[in-house]
């Protein structure tokens, strides 16, 4: 089993060069991740040197906009080239009535379009480079690029990244199967560096609807040890409660396949109890074994998940597994709560902290 995973996992190690454009040892950014914290979204001091948002089939692609007050001096809403269906008529007439450049952009060229006006806008900053994002409709490919061209610009100053996420409420999962059409790393920026093939793999999953998608990475990878990480709302609201009842549901159908693992719950509403708990797991799964984590769920789960790959260089895989435009499209409102992070990035080749505590074994 080790060393099937070995191979699979260096198999797109060696493809890493093609995609890339450079050797797979020199990709990794000069630009740190230095700090976690949240923000006030209704601080009418907020003001961003640029603002990116994701024009996409969800209703909840605007609430960011309607809900938050700050200000922008130059915004860009990224648009998807497919599926343009549900809500994405009213979306595209949003963005455009606010006279905000709209332009229409396929997955693989997020991280080509985006780095020139990144490094165009720092080249005028002065302080800190203050980026909002609004990644609520952006899917995790897409996620995952954004942060790699933030981290790669030029900027001569440290980096301000504003993370804003609509939480969604509850809606029936899709009883539709489509094909997969990607399975491996979520991207090669975020492939992971092959450990000792004597490691056991520590796989670590992000509990969502999608089951048998996170089955699928279990069944490819083949680890030693599974952690599970289940969302939880407020057991106050109904909506909340169902959400609840489905990731249960998946979770045990998960486990009839891949055995129990261990359990942890976070609560969807609070990003840096999750990322504590995340990097602390991490941490201590890196002593004795190769990690990978597979990003289902809530996209705050695969936010995380980024931003402690980040912290501990190329030893850690980020994968997943999607359907890509064979998705069916569900509508997604915002259920009213507006999550944000706040994430600093220095510009030295050191992290520099704060963080949560190390634990002790």
């Amino acid at each position: 089993t080790a060393r099937r995973v070995s191979t699979t996992m260096s198999c797109w190690w060696q493809r890493l060069s093609t995609i890339t454009g450079a050797p797979a040892a020199t990709r990794w950014p000069s630009r740190c991740f230095s700090d976690i914290n949240t923000i006030a979204i209704h601080a009418r001091c907020l003001v961003y040197d640029l603002f990116i948002s994701i024009c996409g089939y969800e209703k909840r692609a605007r609430n960011a906009l309607q809900s938050a007050a700050f200000k922008v001096n130059e915004h860009l809403c990224l648009m998807f080239p497919d599926r343009h269906v549900l809500s994405f008529k009213q979306n595209q007439n949003f963005f455009k009535k606010r006279r905000i450049n709209v332009l229409e952009v396929a997955e693989e060229c997020v991280y080509s379009v985006l780095l020139p006006i990144l490094n165009r806008i720092a080249a005028i900053c002065e302080g800190s480079f203050r980026v909002g994002f609004d990644m609520s409709s952006c899917s995790r490919f897409r996620i995952a690029e954004i942060l790699r061209a933030i981290i790669d610009c030029s900027c001569a100053h440290s980096l301000q990244l504003d993370w804003y996420y609509s939480a969604a409420s509850f809606t029936s999962p899709s009883l539709d199967i489509c094909p997969i059409v990607r399975s491996g790393p979520l991207t090669a920026f975020f492939a992971g560096i092959p450990g000792d093939v004597e490691l056991p793999l520590t796989l670590v999953i992000g509990m969502g609807f999608e089951f048998d998608k996170a089955l699928g990475v279990g069944e490819l990878l083949e680890p030693s040890r599974v952690y599970a990480f289940l969302p939880r709302g407020n057991n106050q609201i109904a909506n909340d409660r169902k959400y609840s009842a489905v990731i249960n549901s998946a979770y045990n159908n998960f486990t009839e396949v891949m055995g129990a693992g261990r359990v942890f719950e976070f609560p969807i509403y609070d990003p840096i109890a999750l990322f504590s708990e995340l990097d602390s797991l991490v941490y201590g799964g890196l002593r004795d074994s190769r990690v990978v984590i597979a990003p289902f769920g809530p996209k705050l789960f695969t936010v995380a998940a980024l931003l402690v790959a980040l912290r501990y260089g190329r030893q850690i895989g980020i994968w997943h597994m999607t359907g890509g435009a064979l998705e069916i499209p569900q509508e997604r409102k915002s259920n009213g709560r507006l999550v944000t992070l706040r994430t600093k990035f220095g510009s030295h080749g050191r992290l520099k902290g704060p963080f949560p505590p190390r634990p002790d074994a």
